[in-house]
């Protein structure tokens, strides 16, 4: 998805607006296109690096996954 909005700028706004169920306008266009630009790929998977993450969102009671489930969000 991530090279898809990189490569494709117009989709990532059309996904945008659709989603948000917003108007265009210059300045939403000038921060997803600046986003756009900051995007890393490819994603490499890692665990650790998202492991605060996954701590803060079982702290504030969005999700909590069990360490089998968290594993598998990096199985390729």
């Amino acid at each position: 998805m991530t090279e898809l909005c990189k490569n494709e700028p117009e989709t990532a706004h059309r996904m945008y607006y659709d989603y948000s169920k917003t108007e265009a306008d210059t300045l939403m266009d000038a921060i997803i296109d600046n986003t756009l630009g900051r995007l890393i790929t490819p994603i490499t998977p890692n665990a650790n690096k998202w492991q605060e993450l996954r701590e803060m969102l079982a702290e504030i009671d969005i999700v909590t996954l069990t360490d089998e489930q968290y594993q598998s969000l990096w199985t390729l």
